[in-house]
């Protein structure tokens, strides 16, 4: 509820181009929610002006609750809207806890402001570590004091994409995520698909779903520091790609598909477990960077010469550079580091 009447408030703002951040203050008082702007330079101006339309639209953007009457009350540096309205029939909060249980995200946001008990109850670490124990059953669900709502909007978002109520998620050109421990990637990530760099690091997942690579706006993936074992084929797909950064997993094997990113100009593979290269990464012609140290590859790929512009080649200390690539190189005047 607060959040309806936040943006009521953002779009005034917006329409007489008022700029100043402001906060909104909650006060409950038996069948009283008061709210209170602070500061608010202009604004209280604008709806005092206009008040009865004012309250005519706070009704309207409420009907949840059965309002009396709405009082609007302008201080020196604040204006307080008090929404008068019948006592709803008390609830034990055991009762309110299980209610709330059963509700969607969605709705929980629109009634966690409609009583001063449930507003403490959408507080509370405990419920929403709770919520995200039955929505999600199947997730190793860490708590965390502070950060279990958090926790919970995360993987919500990333598992129901309801779209209106996040603004047009799927309109994002960028996503960044981290710690947050044992949430996998979800398979619908593939409704993102005006997502041009996605950042993936600091958690525990094993897995990329194949569904990444109908991510085809893709321009950068970042997927380190994670646990991956295995990159899917579709990756392929993600032809625009011209950097990719898997480093710091437990990769074991490439996909040959990875010939096909031919607009790659950076690609690191380096901390993970790879004995061999796929010779189809000679394919990727305008490579510049190539970071393959920390694994234990035994030889690079006699391919490895088709890279013709590639001015950085990083590769562990013991693998063996066949002689025709050790000369192909030097002319091409690449610097080779090992580690």
């Amino acid at each position: 509820m607060n959040e309806k009447i936040n943006e009521y408030i953002e779009l005034i703002k917006h329409h007489y181009g008022i700029y100043f951040e402001h906060e909104m203050k909650i006060i409950y008082e038996d069948n009283e929610i008061i709210y209170e702007i602070v500061p608010c330079y202009y604004i209280c101006d604008i709806i005092m002006a206009s008040i009865n339309e004012f309250k005519l639209n706070i009704k309207r953007l409420l009907p949840e609750l059965n309002i009396i009457d709405i009082d609007i009350i302008k201080k020196t540096n604040s204006i307080q809207i008090k929404i008068i309205h019948e006592e709803k029939t008390y609830i034990p909060t055991d009762i309110t806890f299980k209610i709330l249980m059963g509700l969607s995200y969605k709705d929980i946001k629109n009634y966690c402001s409609t009583s001063k008990e449930i507003y403490e109850i959408c507080k509370s670490d405990i419920f929403w570590y709770n919520k995200l124990k039955t929505d999600y059953p199947t997730l190793d669900i860490k708590y965390e004091e502070g950060k279990m709502e958090e926790s919970y909007e995360l993987i919500y978002y990333l598992t129901e994409f309801e779209f209106n109520d996040i603004k047009n998620l799927k309109e994002y050109e960028i996503i960044y995520l981290s710690e947050f421990d044992d949430y996998p990637i979800p398979k619908s990530i593939e409704l993102l698909t005006n997502l041009k760099y996605l950042y993936i690091l600091n958690k525990t997942i094993k897995k990329i779903p194949d569904t990444i690579g109908n991510l085809t706006n893709l321009t950068e993936l970042h997927i380190y520091d994670n646990k991956i074992e295995e990159i899917p084929n579709s990756i392929g797909n993600l032809t625009k790609l011209t950097e990719l950064d898997l480093k710091n997993n437990e990769i074991k094997n490439i996909p040959h598909s990875i010939g096909n990113l031919t607009n790659l100009t950076h690609l690191y593979l380096n901390n993970n477990k790879l004995e061999e290269i796929p010779g189809s990464i000679g394919k990727l012609i305008n490579l510049v960077w190539l970071d393959l140290g920390g694994n234990p590859l035994k030889t690079l790929p006699s391919e490895i010469k088709n890279l013709k512009i590639l001015a950085y080649l990083i590769i562990p200390k013991d693998t063996i550079i066949p002689e025709d690539v050790k000369n192909k190189l030097l002319d091409m005047g690449t610097i080779v580091k090992r580690y």
